[in-house]
């Protein structure tokens, strides 16, 4: 009974299935292009042959088996595909009936050309998605398009939704390709492609299986699908796989170009494996093989990272020049960043007019380099000159070249040029973004102009940059130095409010504003906080909180804090130190005051005219006269120039003890 209902797999229309057996006849005759359209009733009785017998025990027989259901059952479907297509599948019986196996067969069938099995892939698609989005179904089919090699594309397009859409794992691809023959050029191919598109799709683990599957075939793979497989090693990071899969190519009779060469060395040096880079390059040119630039540039790279110029100006010198390998215009980019980072501007301006000699065109990243390299060192003029330099070239400056200029003039407190900067930018079209607007916002806080800080602020919110920690840390510590106490606290508890943690500036704000105003507990509360938030305080924590139990009078307090921060690897610095003494002058401690400028000195700590003009002021005061003016001659010494407080401290000195 179970069978009855597909005997309408290949069913007529409404219209036919209302006309009896001669009437149709007669109509069939009557024109050849019905024929086409209808199915011929021999077609019908065998799908009833096919559906209406049971299954019977019988006797055994010498007679060849027959078919199983499954074969005649896709045996109809092919035929019928292959003369009507699929408008008359029945898709009331077939999603019932139709299984991965029967699937299988119609698309292994050979009398079915690419277009119907297209066609019938669609079908079962709309009908059936469970098999059409099958594995096997994909598998099959690429193989099948790619017997005919007009359909390698599309063969390919499906490869590509297998392994990126559907992620399926090799081992379920090879299990669907073993009625296919071995030898067959369309396998090889097939595996080629998918393993070419593993590659590509990063899914390192089941490209390498389709490579070891191929080795096994003794097939060979192309350099384009070799390429693309070890950029992909490189980019997951599997150096070892690299090595081990590149040594396979070579031995299979692949040459190794020197794309390969520069992968496997840009992958080692990233990785910070120096060493065995050179190895490689070592034993590749042992081989006969020749690096390129590209390979050298890795390598200059990562000793630049490293803070290695030495080496790396080496590389260029001595290894690029002499091999005949001609410079690009990636090499001095590396060595001029890393130059300019490191403040070593003359070298820099030196590869900088050599590239250009040798007819070279900087790119934007060179100009940006050079530009961000002389405001770090405080030559705005000649940033502005490359600037101009880089447009005259043709090149278009991007936010980084912009954001270089304006950091620099921020950094020199030349707050109206910045501006100028950022409007040019904005003109041409280059928006400003949440580095170049903290820039500004902390050029305006250092300046004191904490209103058109603020101004900045609402501009960032209205563009739909976001607001972080750095930003309002920034602003709160403007306001704590410009004494605005309330106005800080405030901003700092809204940043809470909106559920931005406060880092260690910001903490450290709110700690030195507590202690200003006199209030040591609520300070002690904000550290403490600190802590129970993993935020680590900083040298400025403590020197607010030294400083503020100082001006209590609480020098054991101080003392604590100043051991415990010492214990936490945190080094003391000039402020801490001047603190400490003036602590000590103020409550007449000469000795230890000394001390403590003793103990500064011997650490390599430089006193400021803060720190000479306290120690000298309290020597004097003391009647200490000729240590005051010892302190004095290495106040000069140094090349700190008193104040008029200091010269009025000293003469009022001398003069008592002239008297």
């Amino acid at each position: 009974m179970a069978n009855l209902g597909a005997r309408k797999i290949i069913y007529l229309s409404r219209e036919e299935s209302s006309l009896r057996s001669d009437e149709l006849c007669r109509r069939r005759c009557e024109t050849g292009a019905t024929m086409r359209k209808k199915k011929p009733l021999a077609l019908i009785r065998s799908a009833k042959s096919i559906i209406s017998s049971s299954p019977s025990p019988s006797l055994p027989s010498s007679s060849p088996p027959s078919p199983s259901p499954s074969h005649e059952l896709a045996g109809l479907i092919s035929e019928t595909i292959a003369k009507y297509g699929c408008g008359p599948l029945s898709p009331s019986i077939l999603v019932s009936r139709l299984n991965p196996r029967i699937t299988h067969l119609v698309l292994s069938d050979t009398k079915l050309r690419s277009d119907s099995l297209l066609s019938f892939v669609d079908w079962l698609n709309e009908h059936k998605p469970t098999l059409g989005h099958r594995p096997g179904v994909y598998c099959v089919l690429a193989y099948r398009l790619l017997k005919e090699n007009d359909r390698s594309s599309v063969a390919k397009r499906l490869l590509a939704s297998l392994a990126n859409d559907i992620g399926c794992p090799f081992s379920v691809v090879e299990s669907h390709m073993d009625d296919f023959p071995a030898d067959s050029e369309a396998l090889r191919k097939f595996f080629l492609l998918l393993f070419g598109i593993y590659s590509r799709a990063k899914m390192t683990e089941h490209a390498h299986q389709a490579f070891v599957y191929m080795k096994k075939q003794g097939w060979k793979i192309d350099a384009w699908s070799c390429k693309a497989f070890l950029l992909a090693l490189r980019a997951s990071g599997e150096m070892e796989t690299a090595l081990e899969f590149l040594q396979s190519v070579l031995d299979s009779g692949l040459e190794a170009t020197p794309h390969y060469m520069a992968i496997i060395v840009d992958g080692l040096c990233s990785k910070g494996d120096i060493k065995k880079a050179i190895e490689f390059l070592d034993g590749m040119s042992a081989r006969g093989f020749k690096p390129n630039i590209f390979s050298y540039n890795s390598l200059m790279e990562a000793y630049c990272k490293n803070g290695d110029l030495e080496r790396a100006l080496e590389v260029l010198y001595s290894v690029v020049d002499n091999s005949g390998v001609e410079r690009n215009v990636a090499t001095y980019t590396i060595l001029i960043n890393a130059l300019c980072n490191s403040g070593k501007m003359d070298k820099a301006e030196e590869l900088f007019d050599d590239m250009k000699k040798r007819g070279m065109v900087g790119d934007v990243y060179v100009y940006t380099s050079m530009v961000h390299g002389n405001c770090k060192g405080g030559n705005i003029k000649r940033a502005f000159a490359l600037l101009d330099e880089s447009i005259d070239a043709g090149l278009t400056p991007n936010a980084h070249t912009y954001g270089a200029l304006i950091n620099g003039l921020c950094k020199l407190g030349q707050m109206k040029a910045a501006s100028t900067v950022l409007c040019e930018m904005q003109r041409k079209g280059i928006d400003s973004n949440q580095i170049i607007l903290h820039t500004m916002i902390a050029g305006h806080c250092k300046a004191g102009d904490i209103d058109e800080a603020f101004n900045l602020m609402a501009t960032m919110e209205k563009k739909g940059i976001e607001l972080d920690v750095y930003t309002y840390s920034t602003i709160i510590s403007g306001l704590g130095k410009l004494d605005r106490f309330e106005e800080a606290k405030r901003l700092f508890y809204a940043m809470v409010d909106k559920g931005i943690s406060p880092n260690a500036v910001s903490y450290t704000t709110l700690v030195d504003i507590h202690c200003k105003e006199g209030n040591l507990d609520e300070a002690m509360r904000v550290f403490r906080e600190m802590g129970r938030n993993s935020i680590r305080p900083t040298v400025c924590t403590y020197n607010a909180l030294i400083d503020g139990h100082c001006k209590k009078g609480k020098m054991g307090v101080a003392y604590k804090l100043w051991e415990e921060m010492e214990s936490k690897e945190l080094k003391s610095d000039v402020y801490t130190y001047t603190t400490l003494i003036h602590a000590n002058c103020t409550q007449d401690k000469m000795d230890e005051a000394l001390k403590l400028f003793t103990e500064m000195c011997s650490r390599d700590l430089l006193p400021n005219v803060v720190t000479f003009t306290t120690l000298i002021s309290g020597l004097s005061r003391n009647g200490k006269t000729d240590d005051a003016l010892r302190i004095y001659d290495e106040m000069v010494a140094a090349g700190v120039t008193p104040d008029d407080q200091l010269y009025s401290t000293l003469v009022s000195t001398l003069y008592a003890r002239g008297s």
